[in-house]
Formats: structure tokens, sequence, C-alpha cells
């Protein structure tokens, strides 16, 4: 069946996610795409019902809705429209997915709001962030939005205090490596795992976080009866296209961090854009906010003002790393989730390379600073970790050799 598409987009007839859904033949991902939002628009309700008649892969379409992180946003949608059109086992899954979720939602809001008083009792300023935020704030609704942890960014002088705090209270102790920007801990009683962040990116990928600005400018958000306090629009806006950018690079982004833009524009139409694109450029993040505002778009007919849609069309490089993500997003197999084997897209390192600061920073990072590959290379003890620096410039040029060779012999 051909499916005719008409939006507009300010003024003009949007090509763009009828281009971009066509790519994804099959009828499941195009279910979800049109389901994978807060508010489907009326003109999509008769074509989602005409998809709905096809012959549906449930079992498909609920696998890469649980991977990508939509299955409440799917569920709601389709009881709201046609729960007809839906097989009653599919509706049972769906209802218990939704209803564990729930509860899990609430019992990391629970813990959340304790969290947040036991570093206020501590002078340490914390900002909750992501999931449980996103959920109550851009969503509206505690079961909207699918999420696993808890997330808090402080300040890089409490970061050692804070998650001192967090292993008195009975979080294991990290069993990563040292990374520098954020460490996991789980509470294996309570099953709850909380994120702390001092950075919000890898050295790959720099982000100056600047906590005393981003602190002042907070605002209240009420969960549950709660007020907790968090980012501005503005502020979160370009936190969320930085994210989706980190995990671009390393295939590794699902599509609710789309939906969290997209939702986010739709919670907040009086967004101050002159603001957030001054603040793009003194961070360097101007090419990364369009990456990921085009895919928004591009999936989601996410409506973006005409100034920075002008700026879209001008950043060729914004357009072809988003373009391939938007290809490949839902076209990810079960395996490349579950054991987390990704595929780095080299391009997508242009992104933060805006100012010349930012090239320095990325040749410092990426020939001097030890990762993953160097840490399963030769496991050194903490005292030793200074060596990982040698490490990798000797690993990296072994590397090139090799490639040398390999492309002399071919």
């Amino acid at each position: 069946m051909t499916i005719q598409i008409r939006c507009i987009y300010n003024g003009c007839i949007n090509h763009f996610f009828l281009r971009r859904l066509l790519t994804f033949t099959r009828p499941e991902l195009k279910i979800i795409l049109y389901c994978a939002k807060v508010e489907i628009d009326r003109s999509k309700i008769d074509l989602l019902k005409d998809l709905l008649q096809q012959k549906i892969d449930w079992e498909y379409l609920l696998l890469i809705a649980r991977l990508h992180k939509v299955t409440p946003l799917i569920y709601v949608n389709l009881m709201k429209i046609c729960p007809e059109a839906v097989p009653q086992d599919i509706l049972n899954k769906l209802k218990q997915f939704i209803a564990a979720k729930t509860r899990r939602n609430l019992h990391l809001l629970r813990e959340l709001n304790e969290l947040t008083a036991i570093f206020q009792k501590n002078n340490i300023p914390a900002i909750p962030y992501k999931g449980l935020i996103l959920a109550a704030e851009v969503y509206g609704d505690l079961s909207l939005r699918q999420f696993v942890d808890l997330d808090f960014l402080v300040a890089r002088q409490n970061y050692s205090k804070a998650q001192e705090l967090l292993i008195d209270r009975g979080y294991g102790v990290p069993s990563q490596k040292d990374v520098d920007w954020e460490k996991t801990f789980i509470h294996p009683q309570k099953q709850i795992a909380v994120d702390l962040h001092q950075g919000l990116t890898p050295p790959e990928l720099p982000f100056y976080v600047d906590f005393p600005n981003l602190w002042q400018r907070l605002k209240p958000v009420s969960i549950g009866g709660v007020e907790v306090k968090s980012f501005s629009a503005e502020d979160l806006l370009i936190i969320l296209c930085v994210q989706l950018a980190k995990d671009s690079q390393w295939t590794a982004e699902v599509l609710i961090k789309v939906c969290d833009i997209a939702e986010l524009l739709r919670a907040y139409q009086n967004i101050d854009w002159n603001l957030v694109w001054q603040r793009c450029t003194k961070l360097g993040t101007k090419r990364i906010l369009l990456f990921s505002l085009y895919i928004a778009n591009s999936l989601l007919e996410t409506k973006l003002p005409e100034s920075i849609w002008q700026k879209i069309q001008q950043d060729d490089i914004a357009k072809k790393a988003a373009t391939q993500v938007c290809e490949e997003l839902l076209l990810r197999s079960e395996k490349t989730f579950v054991e987390r084997i990704f595929k780095e897209r080299v391009f997508l390192r242009h992104l933060a390379k805006e100012r010349w600061q930012d090239k320095f920073t990325y040749f410092i990072t990426t020939t001097l600073i030890p990762n993953e590959e160097e840490f399963s290379l030769v496991s050194l003890p903490k005292p030793f970790f200074f060596l990982y620096y040698f490490v990798r410039p000797v690993r990296l040029s072994f590397k090139v050799l090799a490639s040398i060779g390999s492309r002399k012999n071919s």
C-alpha cells in the first residue's frame, strides 16, 4: 500500500519525513514512528489505521519498541486510536509491561527524593536530570517515559564527596575502570542504579559544563508532589542534543532520545532560540544542535523555526551525519543492543570540532587519553594507571603501521 503523507512545515510541504518514513519498508517501523510521541497529529490517524490493517509482526514491533524505549508511547497511542486492531495477547503483554515500568518508576521516584534530600543536607548542589525528570516535565506523565536509572550532575569539587554519600547509603563501588566524567553506582538490595556525573560527555566529544551558571538558571519541577530543580528549557535542549550526538557516534542511539527533543519542543513552544544559539556558539555545539534537530525533524516531524532550518540547510556535515543516523536508527539488530557491539561512525567526530580549541582538544584526547581498548589490552594496578598514557600512543602507532601494511599487500 502506498502511503501518501502531506505535512506542512513553515508554510511548505515537508518531504523529509515522507522520505525518511519510506526508508523503512516494514509497517511495524512506520507504526512506531507514528506512535512515538505524546500527541499524534490528527492528519496521521487515518494513515496509522491503514497501516494497522496490514499483516503486522507484533512480536517484532514489541521488540523494536522495547529496544528503543518507546513502548509506553506505542501502547498509549494504540489504545487511544484503535485498540481493536491489536491482538488481545499483545495488549495483555503491553499492559503488563507498562504496569511493571510504572511501579519501577515510582520506586525510582522515592529514591530520587531521598537522595536529593541527602545531597541538600550535605551542602552538595546536585542536579537530577534525564529519565525521571523528563517524564514529569516534558512528557507530563511518569508512565510515558521509559528509563532504568537515576542521573545526577554535580560540580567537580563535589564529585568525590557525592560518591562517598552514595557508598554510605549502601551503593556499591563502581566496578568499571576509571572514567573521568561519570560513574555508575548500584544498590544491591534496592536494585537501583545511579549515574553520577561531573561531566556529560567523554573526552572525544568535549562539552564544557559550566556548573555555576547552570545552577543559577535551574527552574523548579514538580514530581509526584515533590519539587526539585532541573535545567532551564534552553539548557535542557542543548544537553539533549549533545547526548544524542554522543550516543550516535558509537551507534548507540535510541529513538527515545529523539523523542525527548521533540517532546521538549512541543512542551516549550516559547523557547528562546536566540539564547540557545548564543550558548551553542559559546560552547562550540552549534553543529551538534543542528545535527540533532535535523534528526528530530526527519523522524518525528518536529517543527523548527525558519532561522534554524536555514542553518541546517547550510551545514553539510550536520546533514550528512544526521541522514546516516536516520537511515540506520531502526534497523539495528537485537544483538547490537544486547551485546553492545557498536560500529563507530568516524565522521561524526567532526560534529565536535567547530573551534580551534575543539580541534586541539580532540587531537590530545584521541592520541594520548587512554580508553577501554588500552584497559583491555593490559591490566595495570591503580598506582600505575599513568602508564596507560604511554600505552595508547604505542598501540595507535602499531595500528597505523598495520593499516599501511595491509594496504600495501592488497
